[in-house]
């Protein structure tokens, strides 16, 4: 892009010293990954921490969003605030925004306790979604299903 500048009295600017400028065009979301829970379904009996990383290769991550779906009843998980206290399921989808991008690309939502994994006989499946979207305003594809199990019934000797 370039400009030419030109004053009320007629003077105007030599084109050989005309000022140039660039931009960046962005139409491209960033790239978004869950690292926890991982790619291999695992049980946990504690999982506090939902992490990743998001990166754009033009411009900065503005934020990061993820949900976080229950298996067997196709219920998700509510914390509108981001804010690590979720206890309630609904039936609607629910975006939880991760407000702890202070080290990107690394991402991290942390929950106050496990309480949110109970479900009936302490045992079930979860499946974690994330996307990104970046300064400009273009958004990530839906990373996921990462799936993990949550188990804390005691076993039992045959």
């Amino acid at each position: 892009m370039r400009a030419l500048a030109l004053r009320l009295g007629g003077n105007q600017e030599a084109w050989n010293s005309v000022r140039g400028s660039t931009f960046t065009f962005d139409n491209s979301g960033p790239t978004v990954t869950i690292g926890n829970p991982g790619g291999t379904l695992k049980i946990y009996n504690s999982f506090l921490t939902i992490s990743g990383t998001a990166v754009d290769v033009s411009t900065s991550v503005k934020s990061v969003f993820m949900k976080v779906r229950r298996a067997d009843d196709g219920q998700y998980l509510s914390d509108s605030a981001g804010a690590g206290a979720a206890t309630s399921w609904g039936a609607s989808v629910s975006t939880i925004p991760v407000t702890s991008l202070g080290g990107l690309p690394a991402w991290t939502y942390t929950l106050d306790s496990n309480s949110q994994w109970s479900v009936l006989l302490s045992t079930g499946k979860f499946d974690v979604y994330a996307w990104a979207l970046d300064n400009p305003g273009s958004t990530s594809t839906v990373t996921g299903p990462q799936s993990f199990m949550f188990d804390i019934s005691l076993p039992s000797a045959a």
